[in-house]
């Protein structure tokens, strides 16, 4: 069964209709037609009606994994594991067989280390975005 097919049964009319509507291809009068509302906004009780029918328009919390967590995941793409087994290859090579100093090993670790710190600095922006830290404010209108 597919996806849409399995919520079909969970969900009341109003929620499978904004699930399944092309938003985009339809003008204003249409969505809040749809949406069962006015270009005024809700009345109070049927705010309330709503509430008590769909609960808050909030984001769960989950548990949040520490900024060390955060940057230790950075290592476990496949890739990374590559890289890294790449590097000691390449300083084994360079340190037992040819005697010279391991600079290929220095610059793939740099460049993973440095990859992880990028990955780790993104992830924290897009938290700061997600816990509402960010510049979006919004109105409700009721009528």
């Amino acid at each position: 069964m597919s996806k849409k097919g399995r919520w079909r049964f969970i969900l009341s009319d109003l929620e499978q209709t904004v699930l399944e509507h092309k938003w985009h291809a339809l003008n204003v009068d249409e969505v809040a037609q749809t949406l069962q509302t006015t270009l005024q906004g809700l009345s109070e009780e049927e705010a309330k009606s709503r509430l008590e029918t769909f609960g808050l328009n909030e984001l769960r919390e989950e548990k949040r994994t520490t900024p060390l967590g955060v940057f230790l995941n950075q290592f476990k793409s496949i890739l990374i594991i590559i890289l890294i087994l790449s590097a000691g290859v390449s300083g084994y090579i360079a340190l037992y067989v040819h005697h010279e100093p391991p600079i290929d090993m220095y610059v793939i670790v740099l460049i993973v280390i440095m990859n992880a710190i990028s990955k780790w600095i993104r992830f924290e922006r897009g938290e700061t975005i997600a816990n509402g830290d960010s510049c979006c404010n919004f109105q409700i209108y009721r009528r």
